[in-house]
């Protein structure tokens, strides 16, 4: 009976350093590629448009928006998405390859993912945006 949990204690810890390991590489290409810094860019455009629409918002407000923008959940289904497709040889072989600025290589290597990064995008964008219609609605209240 020791014996099992032991193996059980020893397989679940070699599975979770595992996750670990390639959940920090996935973090090391969040940071070279600069999803981080394109993300409040993106917002920051989207901003603009509503700001164009509704002039009499304050730029404090605004400003109360942009900050209330959760980052984290698409952050994480970016994460979650490379590790279920890729291994951490893999993982490791795309952070070398945008690293050494082979960005076909690297585009080819992520075809697999590419059409689910994309939705995963469009969601945010779309969150993001109707985020803000509901801040807006808030306000002129």
């Amino acid at each position: 009976m020791k014996q099992a949990l032991l193996i059980l204690f020893l397989g679940i810890f070699t599975i979770t350093n595992a996750q670990n390991r390639e959940s920090q590489v996935v973090d090391e290409l969040i940071a070279v590629t600069k999803v981080k810094e394109s993300l409040p860019l993106m917002v920051n455009s989207i901003i603009d448009r509503f700001k164009q629409k509704s002039t009499n918002i304050p730029d404090t407000y605004w400003e109360e928006i942009k900050n209330s923008i959760d980052y984290f959940t698409f952050l994480e289904k970016v994460k979650k998405l490379y590790i279920e497709n890729y291994n951490l040889a893999e993982l490791k072989e795309l952070v070398s390859l945008y690293k050494s600025g082979n960005i076909e290589s690297y585009k080819l290597k992520l075809e697999k993912i590419t059409p689910q990064l994309y939705q995963i995008g469009k969601e945010f964008g779309q969150q993001t945006a109707q985020f803000i219609v509901e801040k807006i609605k808030a306000y002129k209240k």
